[in-house]
């Protein structure tokens, strides 16, 4: 009997390290760039019930480099492993505010560096994303959209548009079927927000967006459709640039213009007086 009870203490006890798994967040508690640890490579410190007092090290050839601060699951992958490791991330405390596809950022090594003045690190960036000049519906939504601030050189000054509000109801379509883009810009003359009617089309016809006018800078292209009591944020489509100058590009293409003007005129008058 003794023996038996032996045999299922062994059994119960290799179940049980096979199966117990740990949660903690990487990291020992300092400014570290990443979890490794100092002088042995494959090792990362870890704490457990996320207080710095509790920091082991454990293996980790999964994740190098790894943050600190990322919750990890710790534990044996097999029964025989003779150290724990860092065996996945602990995805549930994320699962009401990330999506999976996020967690990738945590697998990053340090390249901060790349981000210097004179960085290589290329970066996709949304111009949506940019608050700058964004134009957004108004809350509660109408027919007017909203504006966000803006800064930009005109006629070598800065200039600042403190954001503000335009109405767009006149430019509903109103024959049945049919839409058109409405563009939303800056006149940078007078600093104030301005609307450009694009032609009607009927549906399914795309609308075109109508042209920039001079001296404005672009900020929107608005949606519009016969029936129209509101604009929502789907009805309202980016239409920036990520760096904007137009004032001052206007005023150096007038300046340029003025010497080849004044250049044409030098040589009329050595033509004229050459007979």
């Amino acid at each position: 009997m003794s023996k038996a009870t032996d045999e299922w203490v062994k059994l119960f006890e290799a179940k049980e390290n096979k199966s117990i798994i740990r949660y903690a967040l990487t990291g020992d508690g300092s400014s570290a760039d990443t979890a490794d640890v100092d002088g042995r490579s494959g090792w990362a410190w870890v704490r457990y019930d996320e207080k710095d007092d509790r920091a082991s090290q454990v293996m980790n050839y999964r994740y190098p480099g790894i943050s600190q601060d990322v919750p990890v699951v710790i534990g044996k992958q097999y029964s025989t492993d003779r150290f724990y490791q860092i065996l996945g991330l602990n995805l549930e405390l994320y699962y009401q505010s990330m999506t999976p596809g996020s967690y990738t950022s945590y697998l990053l090594p340090i390249h901060g560096s790349t981000h210097a003045a004179n960085g290589n690190d290329p970066v996709e960036i949304s111009t949506g994303n940019i608050v700058h000049g964004k134009v957004i519906p108004t809350t509660p939504v109408s027919l007017n959209v909203y504006s966000n601030y803006l800064t930009y050189e005109h006629n070598g000054s800065i200039v600042a548009w403190p954001g503000g509000t335009i109405t767009l109801s006149t430019y509903v379509p109103g024959t049945v079927g049919t839409h058109r883009y409405v563009l939303v810009s800056l006149n940078v003359d007078t600093n104030t927000l301005q609307a450009t009617a694009g032609v009607l089309s009927p549906s399914p016809v795309a609308a075109t967006v109508p042209d920039v006018p001079s001296g404005a800078i672009s900020l929107a292209a608005v949606h519009l459709s016969y029936g129209d009591t509101t604009i929502t944020v789907t009805d309202i489509y980016d239409y920036r640039i990520l760096f904007s100058a137009v004032g001052d590009v206007a005023r150096q293409i007038n300046d340029r213009l003025a010497v080849v003007e004044a250049n044409l005129d030098y040589l009329l008058s050595v033509h004229m007086a050459e007979g």
